[in-house]
C-alpha cells in the first residue's frame, strides 16, 4: 500500500498548508480569503467531506461575486460542479455547469464551452434525463 500512504501524506500536507494559509491571511482581502476557502474546499471534496466542501465553495463564490471576478467565479463553479458530481449530486452539478457555461460563452471561451457541454451530457446521462441542447 505505498500508493495509499503517499496519497494520505499528500492529503495531510495539503490540509496543513491550507490551515497555515488560513491563519496567515488577512480577513480584509476577499480574493485571498476566497483562495484559501477554495483550497480548503478542494481538500474537503477529495476527502469526501461533502458538507464542508460545499460550504467552502459557496462562501468562496460569494466573496468572488462581491469582487466582481466573473472568470474566477466561473472556474470556481466548474470546481464546485466537479465536486458535486463526485458526491453524485447531479442536479447541483448541472446548475453550476450551466452557470459557468454562460460566463465562458459570453467571454468567447469556446473550448471551455465544449468541455462543459460534454460534462453536462455526462451529468444528464447519470441523472437519467435528456442531455442539454445548446446552439
Amino acid at each position: 500500500e505505498p500508493y495509499r500512504a503517499n496519497v494520505t501524506r499528500v492529503a495531510v500536507d495539503a490540509r496543513e498548508l491550507a490551515e497555515f494559509a488560513g491563519r496567515n491571511v488577512s480577513g480584509e482581502d476577499p480574493y485571498v480569503r476566497a483562495s484559501v476557502l477554495l483550497a480548503e474546499a478542494s481538500i474537503a471534496a477529495a476527502e469526501d467531506r461533502r458538507s464542508e466542501a460545499t460550504k467552502r465553495f459557496r462562501e468562496a463564490l460569494r466573496l468572488l461575486e462581491e469582487e466582481r471576478a466573473p472568470l474566477v467565479c466561473a472556474e470556481t463553479r466548474l470546481d464546485l460542479a466537479r465536486a458535486l458530481r463526485r458526491f453524485e449530486d447531479w442536479e447541483g452539478a448541472r446548475v453550476e455547469l450551466e452557470q459557468a457555461r454562460g460566463t465562458f460563452e459570453r467571454m468567447g471561451a469556446n473550448a471551455l464551452v465544449g468541455e462543459i457541454d460534454r460534462e453536462l451530457s455526462e451529468v444528464a446521462n447519470r441523472a437519467g434525463v435528456a442531455g442539454p441542447i445548446h446552439p
